[in-house]
């Protein structure tokens, strides 16, 4: 909701400006693949990768269509928060990519819903770095998401999937239950 009232707000929000905003995100996405592909593959490799997200069928609506522009915003944040986490599992990183880790994932909480499931996405990262690294990587994830499920819950009400599950069952049935998150 947030990007359709920017794009509202700091545009004319016609159909060609929600074209080329849908577009711009999909630039942006693919360099973040891009980047993220870079962490375990060649140049080659991730190019090849990069170029499948680009062309694959089920990301096609996501060029073209206003109303998939949150999945595609989820999803730029979402793998930003990747990234960041690869960063920050490496033993020569600074806490900046924990920092970075933390806002990224805040951001595509925030956009989506499915997003919840990123702390698990960082937990299975396979990347180099000792297991404190990585369980301070995923510590820091997963207490983001459960802020934005608290957030929805007490201060907006009960909006969305998540928010209306705690104010439902409570905390705990939403800790219990995480799969009726998504």
């Amino acid at each position: 909701f947030s990007w359709f009232w920017w794009l509202r707000h700091a545009t004319s929000a016609t159909p060609a400006v929600l074209g080329m905003a849908g577009l711009a995100l999909q630039v942006i996405l693919l360099a973040m693949v891009y980047l993220l592909a870079r962490t375990w593959l060649s140049v080659r490799g991730a190019a090849v990768a990069t170029a499948i997200m680009a062309i694959h069928p089920v990301r096609q609506s996501h060029w073209f269509w206003a109303s998939t522009q949150i999945d595609a915003l989820c999803l730029v944040f979402t793998v930003a928060a990747l990234y960041a986490a690869t960063r920050a599992i490496r033993p020569e990183s600074s806490r900046g990519w924990y920092v970075a880790l933390a806002a990224f994932t805040g951001l595509a909480a925030f956009a989506k819903e499915t997003a919840f499931a990123l702390p698990l996405a960082v937990l299975l990262l396979p990347s180099v770095g000792s297991r404190r690294r990585r369980f301070i990587a995923f510590s820091i994830s997963g207490a983001v998401v459960l802020g934005a499920i608290v957030w929805s819950a007490v201060v907006l009400g009960g909006g969305g999937r998540a928010g209306s599950l705690v104010t439902s069952q409570g905390l705990q049935g939403a800790l219990r239950y995480p799969i009726q998150l998504f």
